[in-house]
């Protein structure tokens, strides 16, 4: 038994990557392409809810197990994954503009609007789910409060009326 392999450096092996990414990919690795010609451990899912003698199974695996050309193909596919998930992550913030962000915070301050945004989450029963009305769906709600600007108008705390001139300068 090796006592060198006990302490496990979140990390080490896998170039800074995250493990999380780096696990599934053991597991596709087929037992004819292992050294030693074992699989890897289909139970072990997320780092963080294995243990220090698990950490050191899945080091020594990696070590032991899968020849530098596998290692540095799941490095690249963990790089592909992790940059597939920034970029996502970009696009989903490049979608959310600063009109967005200020119905989101009208969300906030609004009681009525932020009880239609709870509603339009909570799970809808049978019969709310079949009725035709446009008024009892909160989406609709919520889309005539955002986009009736005639008749709706939200309260800005921070501009006092009477102190802004005609152009809004």
């Amino acid at each position: 038994m090796e006592t060198n392999d006990a302490v496990v450096v979140d990390n080490g092996p896998f170039e800074g990557l995250d493990p999380d990414i780096i696990l599934p990919l053991l597991t596709l690795i087929p037992a004819e392409d292992c050294l030693n010609g074992k699989t890897f451990y289909k139970t072990y899912k997320k780092w963080e809810s294995l243990n220090v003698i698990q950490r050191t199974n899945v080091v020594t695996f990696w070590n032991r197990n899968v020849d530098v050309g596998a290692r540095n193909r799941i490095l690249d596919q963990a790089r592909a994954v992790l940059a597939l998930g920034v970029s996502e992550d970009r696009e989903r913030q490049a979608m959310t503009n600063k009109h967005d962000r200020a119905r989101i915070l009208h969300l906030r301050v609004d009681p009525g609007a932020a009880a239609d945004w709870t509603a339009a989450f909570r799970e809808k029963t049978r019969a709310e789910l079949d009725t035709n009305a446009a008024d009892a769906d909160p989406w609709n709600r919520l889309a005539a409060k955002f986009n009736d600007y005639e008749t709706y108008k939200f309260s800005n705390a921070v501009i006092l009326p009477g102190e802004l001139t005609p152009a809004g300068l």
